[in-house]
């Protein structure tokens, strides 16, 4: 069935998107967060990483993981935290810290070893006193 985007004349509801779907009327809220995922670039050794954060599950405390890449067609992995970083108030404040600290252990990593990510679930990282396993998404 074809969606049909129907405008209201009043005020209360007019600023609000709808969508009607034959006869059940839905509102269709925009994505929340999208455009507050943190992402960012890491330089070690020469070598730049670029990182952005993964969303599991709804957008307010659902899971999190990281996506790190070498921008330009080089390696790229992603990670599920483990467990969910929300779970500690100090990630709450703290998130662009939080990934930057992530991505900077697993360039090191990758460094270290022959230009690889590690294996889902081999990885663990301490941030904030909290070790995190990083596993498959």
């Amino acid at each position: 069935m074809k969606e049909q985007v129907k405008a209201w004349a009043t005020p209360a509801i007019s600023a609000v998107p709808y969508v009607l779907l034959g006869f059940v009327l839905i509102h269709v809220q925009p994505a929340s967060g999208a455009a507050n995922t943190i992402d960012g670039n890491v330089q070690k050794s020469n070598t730049n990483f670029h990182y952005i954060e993964q969303k599991y599950g709804n957008q307010g405390g659902g899971n999190r993981g990281i996506r790190i890449y070498l921008p330009g067609g080089g390696r790229d992995q992603t990670y599920k935290f483990s467990p969910n970083p929300h779970n500690d108030k100090w990630y709450n404040k703290n998130q662009s810290s939080f990934y930057r600290q992530s991505a900077e252990g697993l360039a090191d990593y990758y460094l270290g070893h022959q230009n690889r990510f590690p294996r889902y679930d081999t990885f663990k990282e301490t941030i904030h006193g909290v070790q995190y396993t990083l596993g498959q998404p």
